[in-house]
C-alpha cells in the first residue's frame, strides 16, 4: 500500500477498495428506503444551543448501518463493509509506521454510506468531534464508490482539489487545520463512505510522535 502525498498529511490511496466491493455496496444501497436527509448547519449560540438562523452547509442523504437494514436482500454487503473496515485498519497501520504514531486504544467509527444527488454539496467544514467514552477523531478516511460529475473534495486552505474515483481513499487529519468541502454534484449520483479513527482524550494529537519530517 503506497499512497500519494498530495498535501501536508493528506494522502490518496488509489484502488484502496476493489471495483467489486464498490459496486456491491452501491447496488445494495441505492434503492434502499432507509436513506435519511442530512442537513448540517454552521453556528450556535454562546451557551451552545443551536441558533434558529444558521448557514446551511450540507444537503445530502446518509444511510447508517446499511449492512443491517439491507442484508437480507444483499448478503454480499456484509463482506463488502468488512473489507472497508479491514482497509481502514491497514491504512491506520501504514499511518502509524510512516507518518505519526497512533495511540493505544484507537478505534474505528462505524462506516456509513453518504449519497449526493445533483445539486447537493457539503460546504467548508472540519471533521473534528469528540466521541463518547472520551475519544476524539484522529483522522478521516474517505472512500469513493463511484464516479459523478462534480462532487470533488476540496481543501481550500491547501489549494487542493481531489477528484472522486471508484475505489479511491483519501486520508487526512480530522483537526481544525484541515477544513474541506465536497463540491456540488452536477451530474449523476455520488456515493461515498467516510470513516473516522478515534483516539483517547489523554493522547493529544499534536503531541504524538512523528515518524517522518513533515509537520502536521
Amino acid at each position: 500500500m503506497t499512497p500519494l502525498r498530495v498535501g501536508p498529511d493528506i494522502f490518496v490511496f488509489d484502488s484502496a477498495l476493489p471495483p467489486g466491493v464498490c459496486q456491491s455496496i452501491v447496488e445494495a444501497v441505492k434503492h434502499s428506503d432507509k436513506w435519511r436527509h442530512a442537513e448540517v448547519v454552521h453556528g450556535s449560540r454562546a451557551n451552545g444551543d443551536p441558533q434558529r438562523t444558521r448557514e446551511l452547509l450540507s444537503t445530502r442523504s446518509y444511510l447508517r448501518n446499511c449492512m443491517i437494514s439491507t442484508l437480507s436482500q444483499h448478503p454480499q454487503l456484509e463482506a463488502a463493509i468488512g473489507t472497508v473496515r479491514d482497509t481502514v485498519k491497514s491504512i491506520t497501520t501504514w499511518w502509524d509506521h510512516n507518518v505519526c504514531e497512533v495511540p493505544p486504544g484507537w478505534s474505528i467509527e462505524e462506516p456509513y454510506v453518504v449519497r449526493y444527488e445533483v445539486g447537493q454539496q457539503f460546504a467548508r467544514h472540519t471533521d473534528i468531534r469528540r466521541i463518547h467514552k472520551g475519544h476524539n477523531r484522529l483522522f478521516t478516511v474517505l472512500f469513493y464508490l463511484n464516479e459523478s460529475l462534480g462532487g470533488d473534495l476540496q481543501f481550500p486552505d491547501h489549494g487542493l482539489t481531489i477528484t472522486n474515483k471508484p475505489g479511491r481513499a483519501v486520508m487526512f487529519p480530522s483537526g481544525d487545520t484541515y477544513p474541506h468541502a465536497s463540491n456540488m454534484v452536477v451530474g449523476g449520483t455520488k456515493y461515498s463512505i467516510p470513516v473516522w479513527v478515534h483516539y483517547p482524550d489523554h493522547h493529544p494529537y499534536y503531541h504524538l510522535k512523528r515518524r517522518d519530517t513533515h509537520a502536521c
